[in-house]
């Protein structure tokens, strides 16, 4: 039985590595560099049919105010620091949770669906007494948020 192993390594230790397994591998090593693979016109449409599907999921109705300020937290760069002023604010949290709970069938094995939309960034103060002191998040879109932010804005919805 053949196999092949991949290892990674630094440019300068290659030689070292093949000396060291040169007498347990049958025919003469071969090096292998990594390449980009390249944008097929299938991802580019699967894509947009998952970003599609997404924005009609999460699309709120007129009885969901909050949905649609946790939609323009999440995907338009919000800060709860600045944002809400630096109080907490429980209906939001129940907004992102119930947003989460509709992206749950996109993302099935994520710790947060939200993810998939945006990225969560911690921030703290930075100089001065409170220096380290939690100051709040801010959510960071990713790709496919901002496309279904883009969706979004042209049914008028944020």
């Amino acid at each position: 039985m053949k196999l092949m192993v991949q290892i990674d390594c630094v440019e300068h230790d290659l030689i070292d590595l093949l000396e060291a397994v040169k007498t347990l591998a049958h025919g003469a090593p071969r090096v292998f560099t990594q390449q980009e693979v390249p944008k097929l016109p299938s991802a580019e449409k699967e894509f947009e049919d998952r970003a599609y599907a997404i924005a009609k999921a999460i699309k709120p109705r007129p009885s969901q105010p909050m949905r649609r300020e946790a939609l323009r937290m999440a995907l338009c760069n919000g800060d709860t620091w600045f944002d809400q002023k630096g109080e907490p604010d429980p209906a939001m949290r129940n907004a992102t949770g119930a947003l989460s709970k509709a992206l749950r069938p996109f993302a099935p094995w994520e710790e947060s669906p939200l993810e998939i939309l945006c990225r969560r960034q911690r921030e703290v103060v930075a100089k001065g007494p409170y220096k380290g002191k939690y100051q709040g998040t801010r959510y960071l879109p990713t790709s496919l948020g901002k496309r279904v932010r883009e969706i979004l804005n042209e049914w008028g919805v944020i």
